[in-house]
């Protein structure tokens, strides 16, 4: 039984942090969140809870990759507005790193 609970909380600290994502990004995914009573909980088996924490995982590794598509996007914008401006010749963007 302790593994469950363990499991179980592991599984909300993933809810907690990712929440406002899986929400943002149900439409797409078919993937959200729904609360749960005592009774219902008492029904979920390990195996429930092991699927749900794959899928957790998966939520991850999709945040992780939005957040490093929308980096490279803004940086390649900055630079795009920087050398269009004319202020900035390209080995001085690239002393900036963009």
């Amino acid at each position: 039984m302790a593994d469950k609970e363990v499991m179980w909380g592991v599984l909300q600290e993933y809810i907690a942090q990712y929440s406002t994502f899986v929400s943002q990004m149900k439409c797409f995914t078919g993937i959200g969140i729904v609360l749960v009573d005592r009774e219902t909980y008492e029904q979920i088996t390990v195996d429930d809870i092991r699927d749900q924490l794959q899928i957790s995982i998966g939520v991850v590794y999709a945040h992780e990759a939005f957040l490093s598509i929308r980096k490279e996007t803004y940086k390649q914008c900055l630079k795009k507005l920087l050398k269009n401006s004319g202020l900035f010749s390209d080995s001085e963007l690239k002393l900036l790193d963009i």
